[in-house]
């Protein structure tokens, strides 16, 4: 890569939260998950991510496109006048939508990402609830003060990949 700098990494497990994703505005061809599908496609990184976190991230990707559509009907409604003109870039605003595509092919792109960077997706299957539980009573991260119980899909999460990096010969 142009203006590479190596440096020896003290894991080579990338781990991106929902977060991450979210910041990027669920834009999988963002350069900066170009630039990390590239590492994972060069074994410079291995990407590990949670079932909590593709679950989070499938449902949010649901969310959006729910918003932009509702947004889309909106603005169609606002702008009918627009439909019947002569230029082809406000008519295909207008255009018939498949909504069970757009939301197919939406999950598709994801699921793309994860192949494409060979991502182990870890499950939660081996963490106790009750070590989750005590975290939360004890209100110790990622729950802290308030005991914040928006934080349980992180707690396993965190714990499925705390388990994952115990194991012997990850990276």
């Amino acid at each position: 890569m142009p203006g590479d700098v190596d440096m020896e990494l003290e894991t080579r497990l990338g781990f991106l939260d929902t977060q991450s994703f979210e910041r990027l505005g669920l834009n999988f061809q963002h350069a900066a998950l170009n630039t990390f599908e590239l590492l994972c496609s060069t074994d410079r990184l291995f990407h590990i991510t949670t079932s909590v976190v593709k679950r989070e991230i499938e449902s949010h990707i649901t969310d959006s496109i729910k918003e932009a559509l509702a947004a889309l009907k909106s603005f169609r409604r606002k702008a009918r006048i627009l439909a019947g003109t002569a230029n082809e870039s406000m008519r295909v605003l207008f255009a018939e939508t498949d909504e069970k595509q757009i939301f197919l092919e939406s999950q598709n792109v994801f699921e793309g990402f994860l192949r494409r960077t060979s991502a182990t997706v870890l499950t939660v299957t081996s963490i106790n609830p009750e070590d989750i539980l005590q975290l939360y009573f004890g209100s110790m991260p990622p729950f802290g003060e308030g005991q914040k119980k928006s934080e349980f899909p992180d707690a396993f999460s965190i714990a499925a990949l705390a388990f994952h990096a115990r194991s012997p010969g990850k990276n």
